[in-house]
């Protein structure tokens, strides 16, 4: 039989398609990625912006503590971290939140987040409040660091 005759039964395969990006599914291709692109860099942005207050609480409550901590001053700074938070949730959720104390305080913080203060924070805020005793540094960072996760972490709104 001839060589150049394929037998019967035998596919004929086409020559090989050149790869190439001028086609023009690869227009849309890149316009949809340069799109998610475009996306994603604005939200982040965004987000950056929305969290400036974060940032700025942490930069002050972080100075704070170093000038409080040095004068040995744990009353005054779990006080100063306690203003800061109430600060923080009148902008964000409402000026009802300025007249609640202790417990109740607390608790309204807890459900802004997923982590909580303790009956201990509150004890420690109850105690604040009703004398000027002196205050354990332990208790006094233990609630400092719990704050500084607060802020980092709380929602936008309730």
């Amino acid at each position: 039989m001839n060589d150049s005759i394929p037998a019967i039964g035998q596919l004929i395969e086409p020559a090989p398609v050149r790869f190439s990006f001028d086609a023009p599914g690869w227009y849309v291709v890149g316009g949809i990625v340069l799109v998610l692109i475009l996306t994603g860099a604005f939200l982040a942005w965004r987000r950056y912006r929305k969290n400036r207050y974060r940032r700025e609480a942490l930069r002050w409550l972080q100075q704070e503590e170093q000038r409080l901590v040095a004068a040995m001053e744990y009353a005054q700074l779990v006080y100063t971290a306690d203003m800061l938070v109430k600060r923080i949730a009148m902008q964000r959720y409402g000026r009802e939140t300025s007249s609640l104390r202790g417990k109740e305080w607390l608790d309204y913080i807890n459900r802004t987040w997923h982590s909580t203060f303790t009956d201990d924070d509150a004890k420690l805020l109850d105690a604040l409040y009703a004398s000027a005793d002196k205050i354990e540094a332990s208790r006094a960072n233990s609630f400092i660091d719990k704050t500084k996760h607060w802020i980092k972490t709380h929602k936008y709104e309730l």
